[in-house]
């Protein structure tokens, strides 16, 4: 549960001391920073999988509980995203959409759907928005997801040989597939984007069967 800072002008990492309510230690959290916030989604805790939400905010060190998990195994409730590690957290107009993700191993049920999970950060709600485009059944599981200046994001890798740019309109979520001509079907990969190019690092090779 401890988080640290890298400086990039001395070179060196910082332990922060954490305030408010830290969520407990996880590997496997989705993260993503909107106006001037840290938000952290899922992963997997010392209890299974979760699928809590949590703000951090930079200036103060600040944690603070946005939704509590909901029980293991039991029904969830309406919108809400199923427990799962390895999702992607994509911020786009005041709502983070929950991308892909896991359940003990495999894609979880609402991961890819016709629907994608959405926190509406304004109204404080989760919601159901919905997903045009077709999509691989192994896209949902661990793929990289990095913002774009030609559309929302660009999500690649997660066991797929495909790209998509993600656009978002009218709340919904709509994948166009590129061809990148290139073998990129590893999961556990990053992306990011730098001076107009993607540059993407890394990975390991899902086995099939």
């Amino acid at each position: 549960g401890d988080m640290w800072v890298f400086e990039v002008r001395s070179l060196r990492w910082a332990k922060v001391a954490l305030k408010g309510s830290p969520p407990g230690a996880r590997a496997g959290h989705a993260s993503a920073v909107h106006k001037d916030q840290i938000y952290y989604f899922g992963g997997w805790s010392l209890t299974g999988l979760t699928n809590d939400l949590h703000g951090f905010d930079p200036a103060t060190s600040t944690f603070t509980l946005i939704t509590h998990a909901t029980p293991p195994y039991s029904p969830l409730p309406p919108d809400t995203p199923s427990h799962r590690k390895n999702a992607k957290l994509l911020p786009s107009s005041n709502t983070l959409y929950v991308l892909g993700g896991a359940s003990i191993g495999e894609p979880s049920s609402d991961n890819w759907g016709d629907v994608v999970k959405g926190f509406d950060l304004e109204k404080n709600v989760w919601e159901s928005r919905k997903l045009e485009g077709s999509v691989e059944r192994v896209q949902g599981y661990d793929v990289a997801v990095t913002p774009h200046q030609a559309c929302d994001a660009v999500m690649i890798g997660g066991g797929s040989r495909q790209m998509y740019r993600i656009n978002v309109v009218d709340g919904d979520l709509h994948l166009t597939h590129e061809e990148v001509g290139k073998n990129l079907s590893a999961v556990g990969l990053s992306c990011c984007l730098h001076n107009g190019e993607l540059v993407v690092y890394g990975g390991r090779l899902r086995c099939s069967g």
